[in-house]
């Protein structure tokens, strides 16, 4: 009978059984930590998330940048006689300059890249203009790093006192430099020119190797490196 009751007990401490507090402190534990995994693995996937988002809008700016000077300067041509219909305008100012200014590169041509006015009989060819302006000082540690803004202008009336329309192609410049290839041998830094003149050597250079620093959001400085060639100095 005895033998009964013991056994009976036995069996109701095994059925009602229940967690121990060191088992709900291990379970806690393991929990919090599958958690913590979770949220810095959240975290890190929208901080790399911004970092390329960062990186692709300054890739896609010096894209943008490129394409645009490329065309206009595929589209060089030798200042014609379309300002103000004057049938013998004649310029002794050439119609291809480039050189440097605070280490920093301009240039000034004649093209056809000129998108012209709806129902107006002004013409395709425009002076177009690239250079820098300097812009707010850049918040870094070092805080003397200042930051450019790329123009451009399109001035329509050549030979006129007008300037033209210019506008900002990018704010977040931190050096432009045009090189002018004037030698026959492309990989040769001696071949390179930081200045040209159409006037003095009679026509436009082979090519322009154009270097760009951009700025990004997350303050890193990436550099930028394009050659183009004249379609007019073949």
């Amino acid at each position: 009978m005895i033998n009964k009751i013991l056994k009976s007990r036995l069996q109701c401490q095994t059925t009602n059984k229940g967690f121990t507090l060191v088992e709900v402190l291990i379970a806690l534990f393991i929990g919090s930590l599958i958690l913590g995994v979770l949220y810095a693995s959240f975290f890190q996937i929208i901080k790399s998330k911004e970092i390329a988002e960062n990186e692709l809008e300054v890739y896609h700016e010096a894209r943008v940048i490129f394409s645009r000077i490329t065309k206009d300067l595929n589209s060089i041509y030798p200042r014609g006689n379309v300002f103000l219909g004057k049938a013998n305008y004649i310029s002794d100012e050439p119609y291809f300059e480039g050189g440097l200014e605070n280490d920093n590169s301009w240039i000034k041509f004649t093209s056809l890249s000129r998108a012209p006015s709806y129902n107006k009989s002004d013409s395709d060819q425009a002076q177009i203009t690239y250079y820098i302006e300097e812009g707010e000082e850049d918040d870094d540690e070092d805080g003397d790093t200042k930051l450019f803004s790329l123009m451009r202008r399109e001035n329509p009336y050549i030979g006129g006192n007008k300037d033209g329309i210019s506008y900002s192609l990018s704010d977040r410049i931190v050096f432009f430099r045009l090189d002018y290839l004037s030698g026959d041998i492309i990989d040769s830094e001696d071949s390179y020119i930081e200045e040209w003149n159409s006037n003095e050597s009679q026509g436009v250079p082979r090519a322009i190797d154009i270097r760009l620093m951009l700025r990004s959001p997350g303050d890193e400085d990436v550099e930028f490196r394009n050659l183009v060639y004249l379609q007019l100095s073949k």
